[in-house]
């Protein structure tokens, strides 16, 4: 039932994968995961070369100071590689930055230019909102420290170019932050449905076979397949088909929860996975949307049909296992009619 070749297998254990490629990936699938992680590099390198040069001279109290802001960074860099935290240590960081600048400024009498560099990273790396108020107040604290200006003209200076250098960094990070929101878009979803493409299927497919284990919660793979499209092009054309494909996805997505995922598997084939679903919920989610269907999709050639298997997903086996069972009782309810749905008997 498959119109297109099969990708290589999604199932690759992670061992099999070398390491660095591994991270590779997560900092390319990750922005502000990989500003944390670039942040706390720079900070090693930069900051770093202060501290032992500080207590090798002697001046113990500012070289701890700058080898505890090292370690800090480093800490929380490391805590944002685990799954769900990368958002929170992005903004805990931003506070710690700005706080740490505040600290050697105003204890320990260093340069306020520390500032400027804080106040990039926080757009880049934290929520913009809380970027924005981090850096203000920031900004505010050292512009009233007393003493460190030689005048109020100097001053004056370092609150408005803070100002400009924070202005342009919240433009280019809201800039950086809708491209990349366009292009994760247009790399998960399919171009003429709308849906989830392919791509994105192996991905969560692999995501969630790796969590199966740690949870008791039962989620079911529905494979669909329009019938009689190819009938349906060749007579009506091509435009009609792909009308037929698009009211689809959006039939689909409108009458399914949130948490549900629904993907373009491949010419008129479709992946519809629910989540935290039993098979009996399945069968009777999937029967409603077949009957339903033909009288919400209009067709040139009568009545738009589709057919389903349903599987329910199963710790022990592999992705393809569970494509290869929804594809059985898919070739089933074709064989039996058409129209209709099957699902997959193994418990």
């Amino acid at each position: 039932m498959n119109p297109t070749p099969d990708p290589p297998s999604p199932n690759v254990s992670a061992e099999a994968t070398p390491l660095r490629r591994r991270l590779t990936d997560r900092m390319r699938g990750d922005l502000r995961l990989a500003v944390i992680t670039l942040y706390a590099a720079s900070t090693l390198v930069t900051i770093g070369p202060f501290a032992i040069y500080r207590l090798v001279s002697g001046q113990i109290l500012v070289g701890l100071a700058d080898a505890f802001i090292v370690l800090v960074f480093c800490s929380l860099a490391a805590l944002a590689w685990r799954p769900n935290w990368t958002r929170a240590v992005a903004n805990l960081l931003a506070v710690v930055a700005a706080a740490a600048v505040v600290a050697v400024v105003h204890f320990l009498g260093l340069s306020y230019m520390w500032a400027f560099s804080c106040l990039v990273g926080n757009f880049l790396m934290a929520d913009r909102y809380a970027a924005l108020g981090i850096n203000v107040l920031m900004v505010v604290i050292i512009g009233l420290e007393p003493g460190l200006f030689a005048s109020n003209t100097d001053r004056a200076t370092f609150v408005a170019v803070a100002g400009m250098i924070s202005l342009l960094s919240l433009i280019f990070a809201s800039r950086v932050d809708q491209q990349r929101s366009r292009l994760t878009e247009l790399a998960e979803r399919d171009g003429l449905t709308g849906a989830l493409n392919r791509r994105s299927l192996n991905h969560d497919l692999r995501s969630l076979h790796e969590r199966l284990d740690d949870q008791s919660a039962t989620h079911c793979l529905v494979l669909i397949d329009l019938d009689n499209f190819k009938h349906l092009n060749d007579r009506f054309g091509h435009e009609a088909g792909d009308r037929i494909l698009q009211e689809l996805t959006r039939y689909v997505d409108g009458n399914t929860r949130a948490s549900d995922r629904f993907y373009r598997y491949g010419g008129e084939e479709f992946v519809l996975l629910l989540a935290n679903t039993s098979l009996d919920h399945a069968r009777q989610v999937v029967t409603k949307l077949g009957r339903d269907f033909p009288e919400r999709v209009p067709s040139p050639g009568g009545a738009a049909t589709f057919s389903a298997g349903i599987t329910l997903l199963r710790s022990e086996e592999t992705v393809e296992t569970w494509l290869k069972r929804a594809d059985r009782c898919l070739l089933t309810a074709k064989q039996l009619g058409k129209n209709r749905v099957e699902v997959d008997p193994t418990p």
